[in-house]
Parts: structure tokens; sequence; C-alpha cells
């Protein structure tokens, strides 16, 4: 994806030679396209459930929240995470957790404040039957303390991509075969969206005014039809 990605944007800048969007400044504007494009994914997924409590979703193909989320769930992912004495330590990668568990038995998730109540509770204390978790900063605290290990199910931010290359004849050519390569960490149904936000960032630090414009409006054309279904 990242090649067809890189070549149709050459394409859309009209770029050869002196006008070229050099490799670097590419990767930088799709790794930051990309976590655009995952932000907006979490927003759409609030904004989209206001309007199926109102009752203005469309069904079936025309879902939107529904195809939002089977976008979102390109980053869901388990893990196993083990510590001691309650504390477990969260990777970067987390963006949102979605569930908790240990042994099939769901941990509630708590404010901090109703997780220190609850834990200091001699009527009522956690138990391994109904444990909770609440998150500090990148570590979650679980009570009891006697659970060691949990299992996340969360959403991921993107992977970095790269594309990378060897000079052939003084001009870059496309080489996966790199180790640092890493192709685009997203569901191919987001190529248009990413498209258009490179397009946005290679405009605006040429100065293409005219490139922006076309960028934001097939944008706005894109907003304007998910807001009708």
């Amino acid at each position: 994806m990242i090649d067809r990605l890189f070549q149709t944007v050459q394409a859309g800048l009209d770029k050869e030679q002196k006008d070229y969007l050099r490799p670097l400044y590419f990767n930088l504007y799709l790794n930051s396209s990309l976590f655009t494009v995952f932000n907006k994914l979490l927003s759409d997924v609030k904004s989209n459930t206001r309007k199926s409590n109102w009752m203005l979703d469309g069904k079936n193909l025309a879902d939107y929240e529904e195809h939002t989320k089977q976008l979102l769930e390109h980053y869901l992912t388990s893990k196993n995470v083990t510590s001691g004495n309650g504390y477990f330590d969260l990777s970067s990668d987390i963006s949102l957790i979605q569930d908790v568990s240990k042994d099939s038995v769901i941990l509630e998730k708590v404010d901090i404040d109703d997780f220190t109540l609850l834990k200091r509770s001699k009527d009522n204390p956690p138990t391994e039957c109904s444990p909770i978790c609440t998150k500090l900063g990148s570590t979650l605290l679980v009570a009891p303390t006697s659970i060691n290990d949990i299992d996340l199910i969360y959403l991921r931010t993107p992977s970095k991509a790269k594309w990378t290359f060897e000079e052939v004849d003084g001009k870059p050519m496309f080489d996966p075969t790199k180790s640092d390569f890493a192709d685009v960490d997203a569901p191919p149904l987001l190529f248009d969206e990413l498209y258009y936000s490179i397009m946005s960032q290679a405009g605006v630090a040429t100065r293409e005014q005219l490139v922006v414009q076309s960028a934001e409006q097939n944008e706005n054309q894109n907003i304007q039809v998910e807001n009708k279904q």
C-alpha cells in the first residue's frame, strides 16, 4: 500500500525532479496523517453514536457508525500482562483499553477515587470473583493484589510507516527489502483519506495553495456524503 500511496501522491502533485517530494518528507507527512486519521476515527465513533441515539444513522451498508467501528477493529489487539502487587505497566502503543479480564472474569473499570475507596473497604473489598481496576498514567492498578496476570483487549496506536528506497542513477527506487521498511498500518479503505491528508501537508510545505484547496474540497465532499447517510 505504501508504494501505491507514494506514487499516487507524486502524480497528484505533478512532481518530477525539481518538484519531487523527497522520501523523508513523504514519510513524515504519512505518519502525521496516520495519527490524524486514527484520531478522526475515534472522534467519528463518538459523533456517530450520538447520531444513532437520535436515529439519524443509516442501516446496513449506510450504517456509517458500524463502518467506522470495523475500521477501528484493525487496531484492536489482545495481550497478556504480568506483574505483582497490583501494578501493571502499560506499553506505549495502548491508546484505549476496551476490556480487562482474569480467567474470563471481567475486571470492573472504575475511577481512581472509587478504586481507592473500594480497595480500603472492610465490608465489600474487591475479590478475585469481583475484581476492579483503574488507569493511572501509564500504569493499570488492579485489586485484589493477588491477581498477578491479566488479559487486555485494547486499541493500539498505528505503527510508523516507512517508504524505503535504493538510489539508482540518482533517483530513489522503492526497496521493501530494507530492514527498516514498514508498510502503512491502516485498512485499505483509508487510502483516500491518507492521500488527501498528505496532499494537504505537501501543498502547505511547498506553498501550492491550489493543491491544498483541492485536497480540502475533496475531504469536505466526503464529509458531506457521510453526513447524508
